[in-house]
């Protein structure tokens, strides 16, 4: 008589994983994006941004053009940058350097805050160690800032700078 229960709570647990194994979904699961640049993962975390698939698109393309990256974190502080969007980036190690993302609601905001920037004097009231350098991968707006001199970065810079631009086009903050 015991033996039921068991078969029964084992037909049942089977039945529950081969309906999840064979795409059923969950009420965790994330609704489809109609917008490629507002991507979710399928797999979300609770600490995942929104934009999950963007960062991870901006850490392949890096990586696929040779360079070494380490893995997002989400900054504790930051400096207000820009003066709307986000004011905790995700930041990337990427070779000996960081670059910064800033993920913004929506396209336009992006644009709106990219356009914005003078190239003669990019953020007037921060002095970065060297050169910053600002682009965008659709609402992400990327900082990186050299660690060589204004006037003559670094080797590793240069790669850096080289691939960001081949990949992301216009550094707005100097408009190259």
């Amino acid at each position: 008589m015991r033996r039921l229960p068991v078969v029964l709570l084992t037909a049942a647990l089977s039945t529950i994983f081969a309906s999840c194994s064979a795409g059923g979904t969950s009420p965790q699961s994330p609704p489809a994006s109609s917008s490629p640049s507002v991507a979710v993962p399928a797999k979300a975390t609770p600490s995942a941004p929104s934009g999950a698939a963007d960062l991870a698109a901006i850490r392949g393309e890096l990586r696929s053009a040779g360079l070494r990256t380490g893995s997002w974190t989400r900054e504790t502080a930051s400096e207000a940058f820009f003066a709307r969007g986000p004011r905790r980036p995700w930041r990337l190690p990427v070779e000996d350097a960081a670059i910064l993302a800033y993920p913004f609601a929506n396209l336009a905001d992006a644009e709106r805050t990219v356009a914005a920037i003078n190239p003669k004097d990019p953020f007037p009231s921060i002095e970065f160690k060297g050169a910053p350098h600002v682009f965008r991968s659709g609402r992400i707006v990327l900082l990186f800032v050299q660690d060589g001199t204004y006037v003559s970065p670094s080797p590793a810079d240069e790669r850096i700078l080289s691939v960001l631009r081949s990949q992301f086009g216009t550094d707005y903050a100097s408009r190259s």
